[in-house]
């Protein structure tokens, strides 16, 4: 995940890691896909299968966990404007490159 976050976000695309996967725009999934198998490849010395798991908004939207969009929006709200506890430097300028990033896009 570490290579796949650091070639993600050189190039300026915003990518959120979920245990072993990706949740990126629709734009990107090519090059995050792309960039999975590169770092399996570069990891393991071998190109890897992968699922593909792909997600819509709007579809996971239709599961229970996520009926009550006005809670799960607050709680990504309050995400976007707080540092996990312990952040290291690393994570700093992560973070604070991924919310430039999610704020460009959503204006």
């Amino acid at each position: 995940m570490k290579i796949i976050i650091k070639k993600a976000t050189s190039q300026n695309k915003p990518i959120l890691t979920v245990h072993d996967s990706v949740i990126c725009t629709d734009t990107d999934e090519l090059f995050v896909r792309d960039l999975m198998k590169e770092a399996t490849k570069h990891i393991r010395g071998v190109e890897l299968g992968f699922d593909v798991n792909r997600q819509t908004v709007p579809k996971a939207l239709e599961y229970n966990s996520f009926r009550d969009i006005d809670f799960t929006s607050r709680l990504f709200d309050y995400a976007k404007g707080h540092e996990a506890y312990q952040s290291s430097d690393y994570h700093k300028q992560q973070w604070n490159r991924f919310q430039k990033l999610g704020l460009r896009q959503e204006g």
